[in-house]
């Protein structure tokens, strides 16, 4: 297991606990599902934090009621930490409990609810709150019972949460002067990377973000539904499709709110990604991973001349999608030899990839002019070209080497979700598309077999 830490002195606290509070949402667990959040106090953000106080201490007594649970505990809520006023922190959580009491039905739960902190001056401003708020009310207040933790500052429980191949753990210590870690960890090195890298373009996002993945297209309409009916008055969520490649463009007024509603939009499209690829599965049994083998020199040298460096070859091995491409093979009753050609797709489709096989969704090149099917290039350099734009979206750039079975072929043309007829037969139709310099485009992804995937690095001069 391989661990990264992330400093965050430089990050803002607030994006990074809005981060993981969405992924914690979408990814529930025991130790996650209660985790809430406020903004750290900044002079200005105090009064943003009150209406997300109130709605946390709102879902805690919803989840409370749905769960029948006769009692729960609710602590001061972000006063530690993150500094929100302690008096202000009280009040604002007592008027709540205050009004959910006179609107609760009977018989509701929960019936007990304690509020409770780590340390005594807290513990006694939520008394003083109770007492105020609830003066003159039938509703009983119990005594304040001291902390039975000492005054000093214990670190807090760290907060875990696994997405994909990653365990993302953040660990506080309030006696850490710079600030909460964020410990990346998983069984490769290029993977906690490209985590890392993922979650620092995030945390500078301005207020206005895109979203690229094909698997949009298998949003429904509930998820849509609900991606926009989230959104603040002054956020736009706009879904469309550019130049073969399906978007979200999410335009907010603060920073912190547009991560939330990448994040969102990420959760649904992990879980739509892992309901394509459990179908796919249900067809294709043995998935297998990639299994790293020693450099061969002889591969690299294509690699070294366009300036990039191979850090690992991944050889691919699936019986199963070896024996659907044989199958194909001879469905086509094509005599001609597979073709070695190269694709290259985005890290997080990785593992989709040496799992299911290829997909139309994972790697549509910069202008898909050729059809919209799945792409291939007959030479690195083609391939380079290809999906040049896609540089700046890894840390790594990732190259698939694989035999494609190309068949009988015609020209290319934009918006072709299928090969047109050979002849007159409208059930006879071409094998693949050609185009430009040496590329190849199927709509089949038996027709082609990945054999190895090259993890490679841009050679900076």
């Amino acid at each position: 297991m391989l661990l990264l830490t992330l400093s965050l002195l430089g990050f803002p606290v607030t994006r990074l606990l809005l981060c993981l509070a969405v992924a914690m949402a979408s990814h529930p667990s025991p130790s996650s599902s209660n985790f809430h959040l406020l903004l750290h106090n900044v002079s200005n953000q105090v009064l943003q934090a009150k209406p997300l106080l109130v709605k946390t201490v709102n879902n805690i007594l919803k989840m409370a009621n749905q769960n029948n649970l006769k009692s729960v505990a609710i602590p001061a809520l972000s006063s530690g930490l993150f500094n929100f006023p302690v008096e202000k922190c009280a009040d604002i959580i007592v008027e709540t409990l205050r009004i959910h009491n006179e609107c609760a039905y009977p018989g509701s739960y929960p019936c007990d609810i304690r509020l409770v902190n780590h340390d005594d001056p807290t513990v006694k401003e939520m008394e003083r709150a109770c007492r105020k708020i609830f003066s003159g009310t039938d509703v009983p207040v119990g005594k304040t019972l001291r902390s039975h933790t000492s005054s000093a500052t214990t670190p807090s429980t760290p907060l875990v949460i696994q997405m994909g191949n990653v365990r993302l753990t953040l660990r506080f210590d309030e006696q850490n002067t710079s600030g909460p870690e964020l410990i990346l960890s998983s069984s490769c090195a290029e993977t906690n990377e490209e985590a890392k890298g993922w979650l620092e373009n995030l945390f500078h996002c301005s207020g206005m973000a895109t979203v690229n993945n094909n698997f949009i297209q298998y949003l429904g309409v509930e998820e849509l539904q609900k991606l926009n009916g989230d959104a603040e008055p002054n956020t736009s969520i706009e879904e469309f499709f550019e130049r073969g490649c399906a978007k979200i463009k999410i335009q907010a007024e603060s920073p912190e709110n547009a991560i939330v509603h990448v994040l969102k939009a990420e959760a649904m499209l992990c879980a739509v990604q892992k309901e394509f690829a459990r179908e796919v599965k249900a067809h294709v049994p043995m998935p297998s991973a990639g299994v790293p083998v020693d450099v061969d020199k002889g591969k690299l040298r294509d690699f070294e001349r366009l300036g990039l460096r191979v850090k690992k070859i991944l050889k691919v091995d699936h019986p199963a999608l070896m024996e659907a491409f044989e199958l194909k093979k001879k469905q086509m009753g094509s005599s001609a030899p597979p073709r070695l050609m190269y694709q290259r797709i985005p890290a997080q489709f990785c593992s989709m990839l040496t799992s299911i096989g290829f997909q139309r969704e994972y790697a549509p090149p910069d202008d898909p002019k050729y059809g919209e099917g799945i792409y291939f290039a007959g030479s690195l350099s083609s391939a380079v070209d290809l999906w040049r734009e896609q540089s700046h979206q890894d840390v790594y750039q990732y190259y698939v080497l694989a035999q494609v079975l190309t068949g009988k072929s015609t020209t290319g043309k934009r918006d072709l979700i299928m090969p047109p007829p050979v002849g007159s037969d409208p059930l006879v139709l071409y094998d693949s598309l050609v185009g430009g310099n040496d590329i190849s485009v199927v709509f089949n992804g038996h027709q082609a077999l990945p054999q190895y995937i090259f993890i490679c690095q841009k050679v900076v001069i």
